[in-house]
């Protein structure tokens, strides 16, 4: 077990504590012993698992930075100049630019419709990866910079290989979207939406065991932390609680757990599952 001395322990906390997604480093929240709610406001898997995603993603990160600001935790806010803002000024800046173009893009899409529908989700899901690609970039160039002395030996004495807290924070985001997308698609189908949260967990659940028992599913690094190679219900349960049923459905008649097995197997094809948990 890795112990931490008191005063270091003090410190990381402050260093963690100007994380905008403190969510990416999982280890050394639990060397550390905090949770995210400690340090942060609210929830990133919530907002990957609502059915805007990509919008409460840029929400999430624009109201974290802002508080991170407030607190006056913005690193090296002493050199933050118009000409050559901080960090944590730009990613405020962006998100308000990001907030605006949105606003202006939505006036200039057609109305909310059925068929429009596709459109809204498509560009969320286009958000949704840019924000993926940004975070995982700027962690790449981060290491690249700063490898050499992580690598070195305070990281053998006192902390967790980096490496392996950005795999893993990486991985429980994959298995996450996955079922919070699983869960999106049952309460948007017509047949489906009255299915209980229960229900809905243990039909994912299912699901993702019947994947990882075909061909060298089970060998997937985004499953190697669960026993089984599958999460656990409770975990599944959780990460569709932010996930809203349709109004009034729990008045329609409730379909049947092979039916919701069923379906997902149609709509979550072991190639589809495959491609979310490697992305």
């Amino acid at each position: 077990m890795t112990i931490i001395p008191l005063k270091d322990r003090k410190s990381r906390i402050d260093d963690i504590s100007k994380m905008i997604l403190p969510e990416m480093a999982p280890e050394q929240l639990r060397l550390l012993g905090v949770s995210v709610k400690d340090i942060a406001e609210g929830n990133l898997h919530d907002a990957f698992a609502n059915n805007a995603a990509g919008i409460e993603v840029i929400k999430l990160i624009h109201h974290r930075s802002n508080a991170i600001k407030h607190n006056q935790n913005d690193l090296y806010a002493i050199r933050s100049r118009p000409e050559a803002l901080s960090q944590l000024n730009l990613v405020i800046n962006n998100c308000d630019i990001f907030m605006k173009l949105g606003q202006k893009l939505l006036s200039e899409l057609p109305p909310n419709t059925p068929m429009s529908e596709s459109i809204y989700e498509l560009i969320d899901k286009l958000v949704t990866t840019s924000v993926q690609i940004g975070y995982s970039a700027g962690s790449n160039d981060t290491c690249a910079l700063l490898d050499r002395y992580t690598n070195s030996g305070h990281k053998a004495t006192i902390s967790t290989p980096k490496n392996a807290g950005d795999a893993k924070a990486k991985i429980s985001l994959q298995v996450g979207v996955l079922v919070a997308d699983m869960a999106k698609y049952v309460y948007q189908h017509k047949d489906l939406k009255s299915a209980p949260k229960t229900l809905l967990a243990e039909a994912i659940q299912t699901r993702l065991l019947s994947f990882t028992m075909q061909g060298n599913n089970k060998n997937i690094p985004a499953l190697q932390q669960y026993a089984n190679r599958c999460p656990a219900y409770s975990s599944i349960n959780n990460w569709i609680k932010p996930v809203a049923k349709p109004k009034n459905s729990n008045k329609l008649p409730k379909p049947s757990l092979d039916k919701v097995i069923n379906e997902l197997t149609v709509a979550f094809k072991d190639q589809a599952i495959k491609r979310t948990l490697s992305q």
